[in-house]
């Protein structure tokens, strides 16, 4: 009998060891993942953009793919944590949205181990062949977004804090442009 509990007490211990780990990124993160569009890491940090449906308005029955970002800790063999903050916040119009998330990650002193801005989206008009942003701290010097092309859609993602975001034709005209000022 003793050695029962002993058992069982070490089975939960063991249990909830493992229980806070996922085997998947899909199931590391708190929505229901359409599909997986992309990773990209960021020393221990994967940045993970995905799909999830949710409802257009609430008591209606229409459903329609948002992106959303997950910042997950791990690999494929120990397992997936969660470790950042989730979610969808947008601003769209009818040539891009604009996502922007920023992440930090602690150590158990508290020091800061990962400091993340990211800024992603969905490239809607065909007619965008480059998205392009601008640091903070820089005055001209855009650089190249990373392109994703995934099930016939294209998005973009940008890593580091960022003052403007460009989309450019093929002929590098400027179809859409956002600038904005950052609060500290």
């Amino acid at each position: 009998m003793k050695k029962g509990i002993q058992l069982l007490i070490m089975c939960f211990i063991l249990l909830s060891i493992t229980a806070c780990s996922y085997p998947t990124m899909s199931e590391a993160i708190p929505y229901q993942v359409n599909q997986i569009i992309h990773t990209e890491k960021m020393n221990d940090i994967s940045i993970v953009l995905y799909d999830t449906i949710t409802e257009l308005e609430e008591f209606t029955d229409k459903t329609k793919p948002v992106l959303g970002v997950a910042f997950l800790k791990g690999d494929s063999k120990d397992g997936w944590d969660n470790v950042g903050p989730n979610g969808w916040k947008n601003k769209g119009n009818d040539q891009i949205t604009i996502y922007k998330e920023d992440f930090r990650d602690y150590d158990k002193e508290g020091n800061i181990t990962s400091d993340l801005s990211i800024m992603y989206g969905e490239i809607v008009s065909p007619e965008i062949n480059k998205i392009e942003t601008l640091a903070v701290g820089e005055t001209d010097k855009y650089n190249e977004a990373i392109m994703i092309e995934k099930n016939k859609k294209r998005y973009y993602l940008a890593i580091g804090k960022k003052t403007s975001i460009k989309a450019l034709s093929a002929n590098g005209d400027t179809i859409y442009q956002e600038d904005w000022v950052l609060e500290d």
